[in-house]
């Protein structure tokens, strides 16, 4: 139809697989000793050819203390419940759905066309080994109830990822921006206090939650000879064993130069080892020494919640 506009369509299509096979077994005795322990394999068509499975267990065992004779009864120490547990989890959320493969893009510009006609260019290098990310898990909780108001809870944990799935920046003469790969481990162990209070009861109601944690963050291992990952420049991150997980990597302000106004910056003086000998300034920033300077990692968490219900109303 003369005059008629070209109409533009486009259509995306995602297809990724699972297959699993899961088994577990709980007992329990006298309704205050209890075990539980699982098994499942787990495989993915997001991983390479090499590593499409994984294996993966978890076992637990919990106490009713409070329900033994010289408890039970008890109008102070209502509820008293101990738990431990362990098990191995897979993750393949970190990486996009075909990460592991060799992927090619079209691209319809003169320097990509062959003879005028449309070019395809390689855009994504395959990694037929990677793999699960794997977290190992150990907890702790112990669960308590005082006078049927306060309840407690405490948690004790420590875990551990291996095989941490991650993006990893590429030199640009390789011709890629990036390679999903397996890149090593790191470690959170903590400590999670909840407690819940009922304050006043009958016609008006009045409860209170609190909650804490402190983590702590640390990356125990990296590929390449545990070599730093780093993103970006001045005011990148990095990833080093031994700091948190993005720990911010840039030069470090020394203050101001007292002739000239300019903001100077640190250059540390080392030895043949490495260590620090000494401290200078420059006002110029490419020749300012990158550090480690904090992480976004919090050392807390908390909240504070107060609930008051009149009747119905809340």
């Amino acid at each position: 139809m003369l005059g008629a506009k070209t109409v533009s369509a486009f259509e995306s299509i995602v297809e990724t697989r699972y297959a699993s096979l899961f088994s577990e077994l709980s007992y329990s005795l006298h309704n205050r000793y209890f075990l539980t322990g699982s098994f499942r394999r787990d495989g993915s068509s997001r991983f390479g050819i090499n590593a499409r499975y994984g294996n993966f267990y978890a076992f637990s065992g919990a106490w009713q203390v409070s329900d033994e004779a010289f408890l039970k009864g008890s109008n102070v120490l209502t509820n008293l419940k101990l738990r431990l547990s362990h098990g191995i989890t897979g993750n393949s959320n970190p990486v996009a759905d075909y990460a592991a493969y060799g992927l090619y893009s079209f691209v319809s510009t003169p320097a990509s066309q062959y003879l005028g006609q449309l070019g395809a260019i390689p855009s994504q290098i395959p990694n037929a080994d990677l793999q699960w990310e794997r977290q190992q898990t150990t907890n702790l909780g112990v669960d308590l109830s005082l006078w049927k108001r306060l309840n407690v809870t405490l948690e004790l944990y420590d875990k551990r990822n291996f095989n941490l799935l991650q993006s990893v920046p590429l030199p640009t003469t390789s011709g890629f921006s990036s390679i999903a790969r397996n890149i090593g481990s790191i470690s959170n162990k903590g400590i999670e206090l909840s407690l819940n209070s009922r304050n006043t009861t009958g016609k008006l109601r009045w409860e209170t939650d609190f909650n804490i944690a402190f983590n702590r963050n640390q990356i125990l291992a990296l590929t390449n000879n545990n070599a730093d990952i780093y993103r970006n420049s001045y005011v990148g991150t990095i990833l080093r064993v031994g700091e948190a997980v993005g720990s911010y990597y840039m030069p470090k302000y020394a203050g101001v130069d007292p002739q000239t106004g300019n903001p100077l910056w640190e250059i540390l003086q080392k030895d043949g080892n490495g260590s620090v000998t000494g401290v200078t300034a420059t006002s110029t920033i490419g020749l300012a020494t990158l550090q480690v300077l904090g992480s976004p990692q919090p050392k807390w968490t908390g909240g504070l919640t107060n609930t008051l219900t009149y009747g119905n109303l809340v």
